[in-house]
């Protein structure tokens, strides 16, 4: 019954309305073994033998009301083409590494383990699984915004779901996860990062297109915004205050609206085409 929830969750017009997803070719960090769709014969450089796994057969087929783009990504390659060892012979190979490598690693700002994006990849800075954050929530609704305001068309999460320790992993890879399952008792909890997925996959739904947002504020920017016109012809702005609480006034054209927020918060406003303030 949990994992039914939590599918409805994402999925459903009753939930966040998620329209895609990554769905891995084989295993990756966060299955409990390293598997591909070739594994035997051993050693069979020609892959002469496809075949689907038991974890294939034995995942619930995820249901939902909208029409989902799942990308397929591959992570463990079949043993004969995951080479252990990778070489260089350019005579300007050395040069690169120099020029490029040797700089990045010896940054005094940002470490070496700096290499991940999911919450909770850097174990030396930050926990794994930071349970009820909302600064990972912030850093969702920044780093969405943000993207969606350089042109990005589509935002895709790492994983769904993971246990309070954030594996499975049998590369120990632990992150955090918007949901967070408990399978001992047939249950999950949702993160504020699920809730800041939300304000952008609920609200606006594929085709959609961003509108420019003109925003006037002080010297010190607190406030985060993105537009959008929706293939329903309705407006959606979404907000995020980064400060104190204030009063935020939304123009447009020659109307207007005023949205209270709290400190620290995230908005959403959808305005239909012939709204009325």
């Amino acid at each position: 019954m949990a994992i039914g929830a939590m599918v409805c969750s994402y999925f459903s017009d009753k939930g966040l309305q998620y329209n895609m997803i990554r769905v891995p070719i084989g295993g990756t960090d966060f299955s409990t073994h390293a598997y591909a769709y070739n594994e035997l014969p051993v050693n069979d450089t020609k892959l002469s033998n496809f075949t689907l796994t038991y974890e294939d057969f034995h995942y619930k087929k995820l249901e939902a009301e909208y029409e989902d783009i799942h990308i397929a990504s591959q992570w463990h390659r079949p043993g004969p083409y995951n080479l252990p060892v990778s070489s260089d012979t350019d005579d300007k190979g050395g040069d690169a590494s120099v020029e490029h490598a040797g700089p990045r690693d010896s940054d005094d700002m940002v470490p070496p383990a700096v290499d991940e994006d999911a919450p909770g990849s850097i174990p030396i800075l930050e926990k794994h699984v930071d349970v009820g954050s909302w600064v990972r929530a912030k850093k969702y609704a920044i780093d969405i915004i943000d993207d969606i305001n350089h042109d990005v068309v589509g935002w895709i999460d790492w994983n769904l779901c993971l246990n309070v320790q954030g594996g499975p992993s049998y590369t120990a890879n632990h992150v955090d996860s918007p949901i967070l399952v408990f399978p001992e008792f047939n249950a999950f909890i949702k993160q504020p990062m699920f809730y800041a997925m939300g304000h952008f996959s609920k609200f606006v739904p594929r085709g959609s297109r961003r509108i420019e947002v003109t925003q006037k504020c002080g010297w010190k920017r607190s406030l985060w915004t993105t537009a959008f016109i929706t293939p329903q012809n309705n407006v959606v702005v979404v907000l995020y205050n980064d400060g104190k609480a204030t009063k935020v006034n939304l123009q447009l054209g020659s109307k207007q609206a005023v949205v209270e927020m709290e400190a620290n918060s995230m908005a959403t406003v959808e305005l239909p085409p012939s709204v009325n303030f």
